[in-house]
């Protein structure tokens, strides 16, 4: 839990960041857990929900990763143009 705060600056930005994703993970424990109810033993809904949210959560990494690393090329350019800037 706490490397999702390393991303962050500053004390109350990292536990407002790591608070809010224990308490997503809490809500996802919680969900999930509802939704395997009922369908022994193959629990389609159940297993469907999860793929569902481990695609979800593919997608948004990946598409975290390409956002920071646009934003890290720009900042390196930046670096390179004018070196007293972005000491």
């Amino acid at each position: 839990m706490s490397i999702i705060g390393a991303n962050f600056v500053g004390f109350t930005r990292k536990q407002t960041v790591t608070s809010a994703a224990f308490f997503l993970y809490c809500v996802s424990n919680i969900v999930t857990s509802q939704t395997f109810l009922g369908e022994s033993p193959r629990y389609h809904t159940g297993l469907a929900f999860v793929l569902a949210c481990l695609s979800i959560y593919i997608g948004l990494s990946t598409t975290t990763w390409v956002l920071m690393r646009l934003e890290n090329n720009r900042r390196e350019s930046r670096a390179r143009e004018n070196p007293r800037v972005c000491q």
